[in-house]
């Protein structure tokens, strides 16, 4: 049986992925027009989302998907260095080159340094740090800001809203796109772990015995997978005691879509914080959270899988 994905992102990054994801016998790629056609009925079609570039998703789509595994496209130093690549070939030989290179990509002082190791000047490059949740208008504003004269500068970018916004100002812009390996390894790794996924969702649909963890799971809105799967979890982990990372982790969603699994839950006192836990002194402690599934009032492997 093929695993059924829904792929999103910029055009020219999806023709990419499903030309690439032919190679691939076990996969079926669909894609939509647009994402209000992301529905209900729609999600439980397939088997998980692949996000393509960086994308802003409507809070009620967020929420459709978050019993999914959604898998985020990355972008290697390699598709930056491509990138430059069809810069510098534009620009060879050309005396009228842009004055200001901007760019915003990862890591921005791996950048300056691998420059500076190759004796490369940066006096005239500019970069910010990107990350996934950064504002497209910040983006824009960081690019065209500074120059002093219109269109004095070129822009590469990862994120397709500024490269079409900017395209549209008929500013020289180009967009970063994965390349076919980071495409490649990618597809390898859903397959893996969309059968790891399915292994932890599976659950028998049982008749409505349990009146308290029907209406219980009625009251939270969610479903009783999503708890018959957290429990396989915690089941794996050896422990009621779970961490926002973890669930993350265990469910292939994304961090902010386990906190909000984890709020409700607590909203509910059906989980509470326990305590914290620091990482290696970094960055904000982790609130670790124990689940109580007798508040279903039913073991936690037969709670009723449609819920």
């Amino acid at each position: 049986m093929k695993t059924r994905l829904l792929l999103i992102g910029h055009e020219s990054n999806l023709n990419k992925v499903k030309t690439i994801a032919k190679e691939f016998p076990q996969l079926s790629i669909m894609t939509v027009e647009d994402q209000s056609e992301i529905t209900p009925a729609l999600s439980g079609k397939i088997d998980g989302v692949i996000v393509a570039n960086p994308l802003q998703m409507p809070n009620e789509v967020s929420m459709l998907l978050d019993e999914l595994p959604v898998f985020h496209m990355n972008y290697s130093a390699i598709a930056l260095y491509t990138t430059l690549f069809k810069f510098f070939f534009n620009h060879n030989g050309n005396t009228s080159s842009p004055r200001m290179l901007s760019i915003d990509f990862f890591n921005k002082e791996d950048i300056r340094k691998q420059l500076a190791e190759e004796g490369i000047s940066s006096e005239r490059l500019r970069i910010k740090e990107y990350h996934a949740s950064i504002d497209p208008a910040e983006l824009i504003n960081f690019h065209t800001g500074s120059w002093q004269k219109e269109n004095e500068g070129a822009v590469i970018t990862c994120h397709p809203e500024v490269y079409d916004s900017l395209k549209e100002e008929q500013v020289e812009t180009y967009l970063i796109t994965p390349t076919t390996p980071c495409v490649k390894s990618l597809l390898n790794s859903i397959i893996a772990k969309v059968k790891d996924y399915q292994k932890i969702s599976q659950a028998e649909n049982f008749r409505v015995r349990y009146e308290k963890a029907g209406s219980l799971l009625k009251e939270i809105g969610m479903s009783g997978t999503t708890i018959h799967r957290l429990g396989c979890l915690c089941d794996s982990i050896g422990s009621n005691n779970i961490t926002a990372a973890e669930l993350a982790k265990g469910f292939s969603i994304t961090l902010r879509s386990a906190r909000r699994i984890l709020t409700t839950l607590e909203d509910h006192r059906i989980a509470k914080v326990i305590g914290e836990e620091q990482i290696k002194g970094r960055g904000r402690p982790r609130y670790v959270y124990h689940i109580d599934f007798n508040q279903f009032n039913v073991d936690k492997r037969l709670i009723p899988a449609y819920g």
